[in-house]
C-alpha cells in the first residue's frame, strides 16, 4: 500500500511539473514548420542539406535533414540559463529503408560566451546509457522530450548559454533522413516540486561535470 501511494504521489508531481511546462511561454519562434524552416540552420560542420517537407509532419510541414552521415539542425536564436528546468520537445521520424539511424534531441552548451559563440559541448552518454531522447522505431512518428534541470545558481554548471539541437547521426550511406516537427522549448521556473525524472537528474550531473571540466581546463590540470 505504501508503495502504491508513493507511485501515485510521484505521478501527480510529474503531472504538475509537465503542466507547468505547458503553461510557460514558448521560446522557439518557428517550431511547427507549417510553411518553412525559417529561424533554423544546419550546423556549419554538417554535410548534406536542411529541407522543408510539405507532405510530412503532424500536421504536414516538417524539417528534414538529408545527405551526409552526421547532421545537426539548430535555431538561430540563443538562449540563457535560468533557475528551473529546460523542457525541449519535438516529434521525430526516422525515415530509412533498412539501416537504423539515430534521430534525437540534444543541447549545445556554451561555456565561454553568453551569445552561443565559441566551442560548445553536448549532453553525452552516461554509464553506457544515453539520456538523450531518440526515435526508437523506424518510419514511425514518436514524441521526444529532453528534460534538463538547472540549479538555483546557473554558474555552477559552467554553462553560459545554450541552443536546442535536433540531430541525425550514424547514417553511413547518407541516404536516409531524420524528420522533425512541433519543436518546443520552455523553461519552467523553480518550484517546490522536485524533479523526479532519472533523465533529468542525470542531465544535471552532466552540467555539473561540464563545470568541473571547465575549472580543470582553466587551472591547467
Amino acid at each position: 500500500m505504501k508503495r502504491h501511494n508513493l507511485t501515485i504521489a510521484c505521478l501527480l508531481a510529474l503531472m504538475l511539473v509537465a503542466g507547468e511546462a505547458w503553461g510557460q511561454p514558448e521560446l522557439i519562434g518557428n517550431g511547427a514548420f507549417d510553411a518553412d524552416t525559417d529561424g533554423w540552420i544546419l550546423s556549419p560542420l554538417s554535410p548534406g542539406s536542411l529541407e522543408w517537407s510539405s507532405t510530412q509532419g503532424l500536421p504536414p510541414g516538417a524539417l528534414k535533414m538529408v545527405g551526409g552521415q552526421d547532421q545537426v539542425s539548430l535555431p538561430t536564436d540563443c538562449f540563457h540559463f535560468a533557475p528551473g528546468t529546460i523542457f525541449f520537445a519535438a516529434d521525430g521520424f526516422m525515415e530509412t529503408t533498412g539501416e537504423f539511424i539515430d534521430c534525437g534531441l540534444n543541447l549545445y552548451l556554451y561555456a565561454d560566451a553568453a551569445d552561443c559563440t565559441g566551442d560548445h559541448g553536448t549532453i553525452p552518454i552516461i554509464g553506457g546509457v544515453s539520456i538523450i531522447p531518440q526515435v526508437e522505431t523506424p518510419n514511425q512518428w514518436e514524441h521526444l522530450v529532453l528534460e534538463v534541470p538547472i540549479p538555483d545558481d546557473p554558474s555552477e554548471t559552467g554553462v553560459l548559454s545554450f541552443r536546442p539541437v535536433m540531430v541525425k547521426v550514424n547514417d553511413s550511406g547518407g541516404d536516409d533522413a531524420c524528420i522533425f516537427d512541433n519543436a518546443s522549448l520552455r523553461i519552467v521556473p523553480r518550484t517546490e516540486v522536485p524533479v523526479l525524472s532519472p533523465v533529468g537528474f542525470a542531465a544535471l550531473c552532466v552540467l555539473l561535470a561540464v563545470a568541473a571540466l571547465a575549472v580543470l581546463r582553466k587551472t591547467g590540470r
